[in-house]
């Protein structure tokens, strides 16, 4: 049998990589891929996917996409991987490996520091990523949220994008898109992967906050049993309030919300109706590709937190093997700490709800790391792949 190489598929291909998506993930034929997974699954995106053909058909199958993200005022590219997939017919033979690892060595020499991929099967884990984050997640009583007087809620459409915009691009942590990219998403009704809508809250005709949702709706189409709001910006009270006032107008029992761990706004916004939050990692799952060229990016945000002489004192060296970062030792002057294992690694970079690779840090290093990391990761919202 002729040995499958990893490849681009050229243009004529393009329908038959959609089918291979909708055969593997839309079985019953319910929904097409393409149009819920728009920025993915483009034709001017077609050049970012690769494919294993058999027969003259693709049967294998992972798709990147660039992600720019502003990051505390970092610009940073990420590597976003996602609908990875391979026909029932050729399952079993380590297919979907072979693409993994050539997109890994892929995105290593289009010069990325990290990747997010959207899951968590040993697929991802035994090439080094996993859940980490520095993330929350708050569950209220729609009857617990305030009214949303004074404010006039509407449904968003991809003719309305404009309005949303200087919302959604005065949030710190966020990844970038045009305009005509958020109108694409915003006609899809799908939000992180479920069924899902954005809405506008606007006061006295000025608009003050934007949010998507996903839901899970009853047998009644008319009731939603559960909320969860994966994407915002702007206020969140308001936001919260009108979140609210869509909870009850729907039925919907329960309301879920994703933050970032550091979101003050949001945080209080909560403590005000008395809802605490519970720690949470990022929605996929985090690759390290180059420590080194990472912590360059980010490296306004580290003279921003700890001054430009003590960042260009702290030095940060990695250990690659096999393709994933296995060690990170930290030295400033004298002091050292030595982080081993591909989880610990990432829970010292980005924060993880369960791990504290930093707490054995000697007393002067330790303070400067924890003013240092972790660093931001933005949630996947919209971009979800």
């Amino acid at each position: 049998m002729q040995k499958m190489v990893p490849r681009t598929p050229g243009g004529e291909e393009y329908d038959d990589v959609t089918a291979l998506c909708n055969r593997v993930f839309r079985p019953d034929g319910w929904a097409d891929m393409r149009a819920q997974y728009p920025l993915v699954l483009r034709r001017d995106n077609i050049e970012q996917l690769r494919i294993l053909s058999e027969n003259g058909k693709p049967v294998s199958l992972v798709c990147m996409v660039e992600g720019n993200a502003a990051l505390l005022g970092c610009a940073v590219r990420i590597a976003l991987i996602g609908l990875v997939c391979t026909g029932q017919e050729c399952q079993g033979r380590g297919l979907a490996g072979v693409l993994m690892d050539d997109a890994v060595e892929r995105a290593t020499a289009m010069g990325y520091g990290m990747m997010l991929i959207s899951g968590g099967r040993t697929l991802y884990t035994r090439r080094g990523s996993h859940y980490v984050g520095d993330f929350v997640k708050y569950e209220a009583d729609p009857a617990r949220l305030p009214c949303a007087d004074g404010l006039t809620i509407s449904q968003m459409t991809p003719e309305r994008a404009g309005d949303a915009w200087p919302l959604l691009e005065a949030e710190p942590i966020r990844f970038r898109r045009t305009p005509e990219d958020y109108a694409k998403l915003l006609a899809t009704d799908w939000v992180v992967g479920y069924p899902g809508s954005t809405w506008l809250v606007e006061r006295t005709g000025r608009a003050v906050a934007v949010f998507s949702i996903n839901h899970k709706r009853l047998t009644d189409s008319s009731k939603i049993e559960a909320f969860g709001v994966r994407e915002m910006g702007g206020s969140r009270q308001a936001a919260l309030a009108a979140v609210g006032e869509l909870a009850r107008r729907f039925g919907t029992k329960q309301v879920e919300w994703d933050g970032c761990g550091r979101d003050a706004a949001l945080a209080d916004a909560f403590a005000a109706i008395g809802v605490k939050p519970d720690r949470a990692a990022h929605y996929g799952t985090v690759k390290l590709l180059s420590v080194e060229r990472l912590m360059n990016e980010f490296k306004p945000l580290l003279c921003e937190r700890l001054g430009e002489k003590t960042a260009a004192a702290l030095t940060i060296t990695s250990q690659i093997d096999g393709g994933t970062v296995r060690r990170v030792a930290f030295e400033l002057g004298n002091e050292r700490l030595m982080v081993e294992g591909e989880v610990e690694v990432l829970a010292a970079l980005f924060g993880a709800p369960e791990i504290d690779p930093l707490a054995a840090a000697p007393e002067k290093l330790g303070k400067v790391l924890r003013l240092a990391l972790p660093l931001p990761l933005p949630l996947y919202g919209l971009n979800y792949v």
